[in-house]
């Protein structure tokens, strides 16, 4: 044989379906009997993990549960300075609800998000009972995976001349994922001007400068985390503190794949918590670390779309249908949105803002000519010491959401409208100016990373023989042992028969999955008559 085929196996990956539905979550919730009754909640924030995900029938299920922690004032008449109380619920709402994703199958991929976008709660006349209603947002979406054997490579020797149709494509794919765990502990210490510590009110922890190192054996993943809480002090003033010190983590997973030239993508799930030291001037401060890495491999290839033999040369081919998300250009790009906040709703003025933090929620996309337009809105929180007539009780929490529009413009070479895009956004850092009592303007920086692909549907070469004319006078059976490459196919086009009339004349092939032929197994050959 003169026609030289190279067959590679591809992993390809297409996205079925994206879908988000928004759902309120209720719960109520009782305080426990040893701590006192409530005068004011200052806020209930919470945290959702999913622990299950189910793809089914055109819907993706979602399992998991909600941790709450509510600061409060208590009322107690008898102290002469505020007396604030944290008070945690872990899994506190549990939580079973679905996406529909039309096109999801079992055994798809799925992966799914619960984002809390708001908390709201109502007080009941015992002060002892809190009626909480969260809106959540589940967002799902459905990948469909495939493993394949294309034709990606032809070439000829000899006088006979062939051509060749292919097709470029980028194939990136899901090939692995792995996970992992790191416990972490540092002391903390306050300067030596700030009042000492008596209780955390709120402690909060940001991923700095993630970085990621791939070898065949493993996959490192390190970092920094910025710790910064608001503190009551023994007279019930509050304080703000973000740690100077950063504290540095380092992991690592195994690398199954035993590749080196991966895309990784780390998340990283963090649960904290800190203890007061004796001296009250710092903290222990504890962490747990739960990461988990997909690892994507990028395959360059020409997958050919068809082949056609001449001068005397034939060549037989064998086609399918593939779906695939063809990868056609990525990029990271920081930007800003600019907003004015105006406090109402009966809260106080402010004082002095403590912390602040940030939500984006991504509304639509659009893919023009070399550019993505991103759009949406981001939700801001901030906690707040305010001028009050209760001087000892300022501590406010006030939340204002889908407060600041924006528009990013990203320009991305190679894109073009009909192409998809997953968008994650990010905030990296927020400023805030006080104007007036009641007015704030927020400068919030957020970081997009935008990756586009094309959507495929095609036919493409995945066997390819040159055929020999057949004999004037064939035997009317042949046997044959099965050489490393041989294909039921394959050996139906070489001695010009039927995948029928093999099967018919090695009826045990049908007792094994997809007929699959072993190097080695004696096959008989049935002659077309």
């Amino acid at each position: 044989m003169s026609l030289k085929i190279k067959e590679e196996v591809l992993q390809v990956e297409n996205l079925v379906g994206k879908n988000s539905v928004q759902t309120v979550l209720q719960s109520s919730l009782v305080l426990p009997g040893a701590l006192p009754s409530i005068e004011r909640i200052v806020w209930i924030n919470g945290e959702a993990t999913v622990i299950d995900i189910i793809v089914a029938e055109d819907r993706v299920i979602a399992e998991g549960y909600i941790d709450l922690q509510m600061v409060y004032l208590a009322d107690d008449l008898e102290q002469d300075s505020a007396n604030y109380q944290v008070v945690p619920w872990p899994q506190a709402i549990a939580f079973s609800d679905y996406v529909e994703v039309i096109g999801a199958e079992p055994g798809m991929l799925g992966k799914a998000k619960l984002e809390l976008l708001g908390i709201e709660w109502e007080l009941q006349p015992d002060q002892r009972t809190i009626n909480v209603d969260v809106l959540t947002q589940l967002t799902a979406l459905v990948k469909q995976q495939d493993s394949l054997t294309a034709v990606t490579g032809v070439t000829l020797v000899g006088p006979q001349k062939i051509v060749v149709n292919d097709l470029p494509l980028n194939i990136q794919a899901l090939i692995g994922q792995e996970t992992g765990k790191l416990a972490l502990q540092k002391t903390l210490t306050l300067p030596e001007n700030y009042e000492p510590m008596d209780l955390i009110l709120e402690l909060n922890t940001q991923l700095i400068g993630i970085e990621t190192t791939v070898t065949k054996e493993q996959i490192k993943v390190e970092g920094k985390l910025g710790v910064s809480w608001i503190y009551a002090a023994d007279t019930g003033a509050v304080y703000s503190f973000a740690a100077d010190e950063l504290v540095p983590f380092e992991t690592t997973v195994p690398n199954n794949t035993g590749l080196e030239d991966l895309i990784v993508v780390p998340d990283l799930r963090i649960t904290n918590s800190a203890t007061i030291e004796s001296g009250k001037q710092a903290l222990t401060y504890t962490a747990s670390l739960f990461l988990a890495v997909d690892l994507y491999q990028i395959n360059q290839i020409r997958a050919i779309v068809d082949i056609t033999g001449s001068s005397g040369c034939v060549v037989e081919v064998r086609k399918t249908q593939i779906q695939l998300d063809n990868y056609i250009n990525d990029k990271t790009q920081q930007a800003s949105a600019q907003g004015v906040l105006e406090i109402t709703d009966g809260y106080p003025p402010i004082r002095e803002i403590l912390s602040s933090k940030g939500e984006v929620q991504t509304t639509d996309y659009r893919i023009d000519e070399d550019k993505v337009i991103l759009e949406g809105t981001i939700s801001l929180e901030i906690a707040y010491l305010a001028y009050t007539d209760e001087e000892l009780k300022p501590l406010y929490c006030k939340v204002f959401r889908n407060a600041i529009p924006f528009q990013q413009v990203i320009a991305l070479g190679g894109v073009e409208p009909g192409m998809t895009a997953d968008v994650t956004i990010n905030i990296r850092d927020i400023r805030l100016d006080l104007i007036n009592r009641e007015t704030i303007e927020a400068d919030v920086v957020f970081r997009s990373t935008v990756k586009v692909s094309q959507p495929i549907q095609t036919d493409i070469v995945v066997e390819a023989l040159e055929v020999a004319p057949p004999e004037e006078d064939p035997p009317s059976i042949t046997y044959v042992f099965v050489q490393n490459g041989d294909t039921l196919w394959k050996l139906s086009k070489k001695y010009h028969t039927s995948l029928e009339a093999i099967l018919n004349a090695n009826y045990w092939l049908k007792e094994r999955e997809e007929y699959q032929l072993r190097v080695g197994d004696k096959i008989c050959i049935p002659r077309k008559s």
